[in-house]
């Protein structure tokens, strides 16, 4: 009987999207410090980075789960944007969706999106009609 395996996908996604976020970030801000990085591109920056934790997130929860692609990967990214929304009230007691917290928001979507479409799993290729490879050393 085999064992049943944890289903740890989104967990694991949503802990891999948020370190990716924070190493990203302590990145963008020593290149914004040395001034490597105009400040005018720092939150499109930030943006393309949430884009890509996500998608990182997205695709290892995609990869670990039975439940079709898109839902799994969309599973952490939901996590992953209500930390974002608890640090937000938590520190500005608001956020501002018109402005640019909805747009990392909607960043963090559309990585979820991405890895969901791009992350299935491949399909094995039919086995060809004949004799196995067991046949041939039955002789």
């Amino acid at each position: 009987m085999a064992k049943k395996r944890k289903e740890t996908g989104p967990l694991l996604g949503t802990a891999l999207a948020l370190g990716v976020y924070l190493l990203g970030l302590l990145a963008l801000a020593w290149l914004l410090v040395r001034g490597t990085l105009p400040e005018s591109a720092a939150f499109p920056a930030v943006a393309g980075l949430c884009a890509a934790a996500t998608f990182s997130g997205g695709l290892v929860s995609a990869r670990r789960m039975n439940i079709g692609t898109l839902p799994a990967a969309l599973l952490p990214v939901g996590c992953f944007i209500l930390v974002l929304l608890a640090v937000g009230f938590g520190v500005w007691q608001n956020v501002a969706y018109t402005g640019r917290s909805g747009g990392l928001l909607l960043c963090a979507l559309a990585g979820g999106l991405l890895a969901g479409l791009l992350g299935g799993r491949r399909k094995r290729k039919p086995r060809r009609a004949g004799k196995s490879i067991v046949d041939f050393h039955k002789n």
